[in-house]
C-alpha cells in the first residue's frame, strides 16, 4: 500500500522525503541519475534527494535496523578538510544527545570506505515551513507550530546546545497524531560548550547563520557570543514571517540585512489576508509578544524558549476563545494543508489519506468522529 500511496502522490514534494535545509537543493531529476554505491555493507542508497556545495542527501536503507534513512553525503574533497571532520562530528554529538518528538533523530554517523563523511538521520516525510510558506494556515496553526518548536529549543538550551542556524528551512513538517507537526532539523551550526575554542569555526564568525535570520550579538560578536537568546530571536523572525509572509529586515543583500538587524525598528506586522479578521486583542497580543523577541538586546528577550512558548499559549487559548469565523474547521490541518500543498482535487485528497490510515488505531466512535471532521475541513477547503 506504501508504494501505491508513493506513486499517486508522484514527485509532489509534500509527502515525499525533505532533504533538509537550503544547503540542498531539490532535483525532480536526481533520482532517475544512476547511483555509485560508497558503502560495501549497511547502507544501501536508493534515490538521491538533494546536492549542494558541500555534498548530496540520499534514501537510503539501512540493512542493520531494516529501515528507510536520510542519508547525508560529504564531498570527498570537503571530507579530507580536518576542520570540516571536526565540525561535522559536533553536529553529530550534538544532535544525538537531543531525544525530541520535535527533533529529527540521528542515528549514526561516521566515514565511508571511500573517505566521504557522512550522516544518517531520521527520514522526515513532509516540506519544511518555508516550503508552505504560501499556504494559508489557521492562526491556532500557526501558534502550535510555534510552540512545538520552541519545546525543542527548550530542550536543546537546557542540555547546552544552541542551534545557531534556526530558520524556515531547518523547520520541517510533517504529519502526525492527526496534525501538523514540527520537526527541527539541522544542528550543524550548534555548538557544545567545552568545544568553543578555535575549533568552533570555519571561517569568519559572523558566516555562521543565515543573515535574516541572524540576531544582533551574532552579526557583531560571532560565535562566543551566541546563546539561548540567539534561538529566540530567531524564533521571533520566524513568526513574524509566519503571520505576515515577509521577513522584518529583509533588504537587497546580506550587508543591509545585517545592518537592519542592528539598527533598523521592528516593523509593525502586515497580516497575512486570512489573518486580518483576527480579533484587535488578539494582533496587539502577538505583535507585543514578537517585539519582546526581537529586541536589540539580548537580556531584553525571553529569558528561555519556555517562556517565549508560554505566552504564545496564552495567546493560543484566547484565540481559542475568541472562535474566530475563518478557523471554523482549524482542527483539520490534515485537509487544509494536503490540499493548499498538494494542489490537488477534492477526491484525490480524500483518497489518499483515507488510504493512508489516518483514522486507524482509534475507537470506531472516535475514528467515525475524526472522519466526519475530515470530511468538514475537507468541504471548507474546497468551497
Amino acid at each position: 500500500m506504501a508504494d501505491a500511496i508513493r506513486r499517486f502522490i508522484g514527485n509532489r514534494l509534500w509527502l515525499t522525503p525533505y532533504a533538509g535545509s537550503s544547503v540542498y537543493t531539490q532535483d525532480t531529476m536526481t533520482s532517475q541519475v544512476q547511483i555509485i554505491q560508497p558503502f560495501k555493507s549497511r547502507y544501501t542508497l536508493l534515490e538521491m534527494l538533494g546536492h549542494g556545495g558541500m555534498g548530496e542527501v540520499y534514501v537510503a536503507h539501512d540493512d542493520e535496523l531494516g529501515r528507510d534513512v536520510a542519508l547525508k553525503l560529504i564531498h570527498e574533497e570537503t571530507s579530507a578538510i580536518p576542520e570540516m571532520r571536526m565540525c561535522f562530528n559536533r553536529e553529530a554529538r550534538a544532535i544525538s544527545l537531543l531525544h525530541h518528538p520535535n527533533v529529527v533523530d540521528i542515528y549514526d554517523f561516521g566515514t565511508t570506505e571511500t573517505g566521504q563523511i557522512y550522516l544518517s538521520t531520521e527520514l522526515v516525510h513532509g516540506d519544511s515551513l518555508h516550503g508552505i510558506s504560501a499556504c494559508e494556515l489557521p492562526l491556532c496553526t500557526i501558534l502550535d507550530l510555534m510552540v512545538q518548536l520552541l519545546e525543542a529549543l527548550e530542550l536543546a538550551h537546557n542540555r547546552g546546545l544552541i542551534h545557531r542556524d534556526l530558520k524556515a528551512e531547518n523547520v520541517l513538517l510533517t504529519f502526525m497524531h492527526g496534525k501538523l507537526w514540527v520537526k527541527l532539523a539541522d544542528f550543524g551550526l550548534a555548538s557544545l560548550p567545552t568545544m568553543l575554542d578555535s575549533t568552533a569555526s570555519l571561517r569568519d564568525d559572523t558566516s555562521f547563520g543565515t543573515p535574516g535570520y541572524m540576531a544582533p550579538e551574532q552579526i557583531l560578536h560571532g560565535t562566543n557570543y551566541v546563546g539561548p537568546c540567539t534561538d529566540i530571536y530567531a524564533a521571533g523572525i520566524l513568526l513574524y514571517e509566519a503571520l505576515s509572509g515577509v521577513m522584518p529586515f529583509d533588504r537587497a543583500n546580506a550587508l543591509e540585512t545585517m545592518r537592519a538587524h542592528l539598527q533598523a525598528p521592528l516593523p509593525k506586522i502586515a497580516w497575512r489576508a486570512h489573518l486580518r479578521q483576527t480579533p484587535e486583542s488578539v494582533r496587539d497580543a502577538l505583535e507585543t509578544v514578537v517585539g519582546v523577541a526581537l529586541k536589540k538586546e539580548p537580556w531584553l528577550r525571553f529569558l528561555t524558549a519556555r517562556d517565549f512558548s508560554r505566552a504564545i499559549q496564552k495567546i493560543a487559548s484566547q484565540v481559542a476563545k475568541e472562535q474566530l469565523p475563518d478557523d471554523e474547521y482549524i482542527e483539520n490541518d490534515i485537509a487544509k494543508a494536503a490540499a493548499s500543498c498538494l494542489s490537488l482535487k477534492k477526491e484525490d485528497v480524500l483518497y489518499f489519506l483515507e488510504q493512508s490510515g489516518i483514522f486507524t488505531g482509534a475507537s470506531t466512535n472516535e475514528a467515525h468522529e475524526q472522519h466526519e471532521k475530515f470530511l468538514n475541513g475537507l468541504n471548507y477547503v474546497y468551497r
